[in-house]
């Protein structure tokens, strides 16, 4: 579904853990909603553009490819202060379709759910391939309902042994 918000997968917060191999999702905003207590994505293809991974859970992505279908932002973790990790991105290809922009996709901005007060947004990509669509800062500000402007430098945002596809 173009241009519409659209969850593909909820795992669901009584869950106490999720694990899909070689699956396909496909949606716009809003694809995988992670918010049970541990989710694994191995050698997974998901498709979106706005914030289509987020939520609560700690979630793993092994080897899984990241396609970004429009200008927007890969991931909007809402990790919990007290959990050490977060939305946790190895050795994946973080890519997009031809008509996406150069530089006009962030990996993640940190979403604060308004009725939460416990979040510390906590995000990794571990040796990942990032492609022309990925801007420079990789990560970006959100602002929650209430107006208050989260940014990245306070949360918990990381990358480590990344490489770009392209030379400049």
């Amino acid at each position: 579904m173009m241009g519409r918000q659209a969850v593909a997968v909820f795992t669901r917060p009584e869950y106490t853990d999720a694990t899909f191999t070689r699956c396909t999702f496909i949606s716009w905003q809003d694809t995988l909603f992670t918010d049970c207590a541990e989710s694994r994505f191995e050698d997974c293809t998901i498709y979106g553009n706005i914030d289509f991974i987020f939520g609560r859970s700690h979630a793993v992505f092994e080897n899984c490819t990241i396609i970004s279908t429009g200008t927007g932002f890969v991931s909007a973790p809402s990790t919990s202060e007290n959990k050490a990790e977060g939305l946790c991105f190895r050795g994946c290809t973080i890519t997009c379709t031809e008509d996406v922009p150069d530089r006009s996709v962030y990996l993640a901005r940190p979403w604060h759910p308004s009725e939460r007060d416990d979040t510390n947004s906590c995000v990794s990509f571990i040796n990942c391939r990032l492609d022309r669509h990925i801007h420079p800062d990789l990560w970006t500000t959100m602002w929650d309902k209430k107006g208050h402007n989260h940014l990245p430098e306070e949360n918990r945002f990381s990358t480590d042994g990344c490489s770009d596809f392209y030379i400049e």
